[in-house]
């Protein structure tokens, strides 16, 4: 389920963000978890001119220093 009340309109600016696992269950204690966010994240540098600035990932969550175009719809 996504929340669509989080919307950004700023894009000069980093976006400093947060993304938990449910339950806080501990699925970054294995590299192939790890490797498939890092793999996202590469597409995403990639296809949509993502620039993450910085990160961390722990066992249970994330944070991500980032910004990106905001394309138009068609």
């Amino acid at each position: 389920m996504t929340r669509s009340r989080y919307k950004i309109f700023e894009t000069e600016y980093p976006y400093f963000l947060t993304h938990t696992i449910v339950g806080w269950l501990p699925i970054f204690t294995r590299k192939e978890a790890v490797e498939i966010v890092l793999e996202a994240w590469r597409h995403h540098q990639r296809e949509s001119a993502l620039q993450i600035l910085g990160f961390v990932v722990l066992e249970n969550h994330l944070h991500l220093i980032a910004r990106a175009p905001i394309f138009p719809r068609s």
